[in-house]
């Protein structure tokens, strides 16, 4: 017997029966997808916070290390004039007029000062307006030494008056006008390049004459080379070098991101130049070794002593001629002000005048800026040599 099922829909079954979610399971699919998207936020903002702090403390070492790499090549070299021995014991003769800004003589191969904000320490003789607005509470260093160029003399001057001649092949590109230096063991001379000629393919004469004082302008526009004199303070020999004046002052003012930056200012042209960013404070410490040349101990650093120590007029225990090393450090931080959650505090020297870099003390700034103590001692290769 045939059996079949029926239905009221005609035979036909019943449509599917169609869900929705629950209010309740709504909530908690809600909750759950915000957790998820919470965490993944949370995972991209550490990201890239971590990666503006390590791009910040980067560029913050690579800053340090340049700063201290180039102030340790120009003060390493500080005093260096060929063959002679920076020490005091040279008798130098400057004719060149006017003279270089900063005197250029054994004792001022190296010297220093503290800028307080209203007075120096100790007194500078003069200030360039170059270097403009020092910022307040930080030192000032000034090397001096002859930039090594090839400039070997011939050979020996007949008079003191005569051209210096040197070979061609050197890389001092003299011009006329320019400030050199010449030097033996026991003499060094400073005077204006009046001009130069071409005897020969092999040589170079350098004129250091007076010249035609009616046409001598020092001072004026068109200035031309001068000199006080026309002889030199000693007949040279071929055991002697012509030399190029290098001046330098580091010094810290605002850069151009109107933040505290190491700068650096050419004597011989007033030309400045922007070194590093975020460099706040600069202090140094002058080694001195008051011992005489040849005695026991010469050569080795007696104490570490602020520039304001070191006596200026000679007649004291030590002069700048006796600093044989300088320990420096510099206060550097990020370019950012915004690099950490919470003000980090940092520690450097009191902000006293004149501060000595074990005089130490705890800040705690008003930004979130990363902030680094860097310290260095350097000796000075043409001081302290037997």
């Amino acid at each position: 017997m045939n059996h079949s099922i029926k239905n009221s829909n005609n035979g036909r079954l019943p449509p599917t029966t169609q869900k929705g979610f629950s209010l309740v399971e709504l909530m908690i699919a809600m909750v759950i997808g915000v957790s998820l998207m919470a965490g993944v936020v949370q995972v991209a903002v550490s990201s890239k916070t971590s990666f503006v702090v390590g791009e910040e403390l980067s560029r913050l070492q690579e800053n340090s290390r340049f700063a201290l790499d180039v102030m340790t090549d120009d003060i390493r070299t500080a005093g260096y004039l060929g063959f002679s021995i920076a020490d005091g014991s040279l008798i130098t003769t400057v004719t060149a007029n006017p003279p270089p800004t900063v005197t250029f003589d054994a004792a001022s191969m190296i010297k220093g000062y503290h800028w307080d904000g209203s007075n120096w320490s100790p007194s500078i003789p003069a200030v360039d307006t170059a270097l403009g607005t020092v910022v307040s509470g930080t030192d000032i260093i000034i090397i001096q030494s002859g930039s090594d160029c090839g400039g070997q003399l011939i050979s020996t001057m007949a008079n003191a008056n005569n051209p210096v001649q040197v070979h061609q092949g050197n890389t001092c590109n003299i011009q006329d006008g320019d400030i050199l230096v010449i030097s033996d063991y026991t003499h060094m001379d400073v005077f204006k390049v009046k001009s130069t000629n071409a005897p020969g393919a092999a040589k170079l004469n350098i004129v250091h004459s007076v010249g035609n004082n009616a046409a001598c302008n020092p001072n004026g526009p068109g200035a031309i080379a001068c000199n006080t004199q026309n002889n030199l303070g000693t007949t040279y020999g071929t055991d002697s070098e012509i030399l190029v004046v290098q001046s330098m002052t580091y010094f810290i003012r605002n850069g151009a991101n109107g933040s505290p930056a190491l700068w650096r200012l050419n004597n011989n042209t007033s030309a400045v130049e922007e070194l590093v960013e975020g460099v706040e404070d600069l202090e140094i410490l002058y080694g001195v070794d008051s011992d005489a040349i040849g005695t026991s101990g010469y050569g080795v650093v007696d104490q570490y002593i602020d520039a304001d120590t070191v006596d200026v007029d000679g007649t004291g225990t030590w002069d700048w001629a006796d600093v044989i090393s300088v320990r420096l450090a510099l206060l550097v931080k990020t370019s950012s002000d915004n690099v950490l959650s919470e003000a980090q505090d940092f520690t450097f020297l009191a902000a006293t005048a004149p501060a000595a870099i074990s005089a130490a003390s705890a800040v705690t700034p008003s930004d979130l800026a990363v902030r680094r103590t860097l310290s260095t001692t350097i000796q000075l290769r043409n001081r302290g040599l037997q």
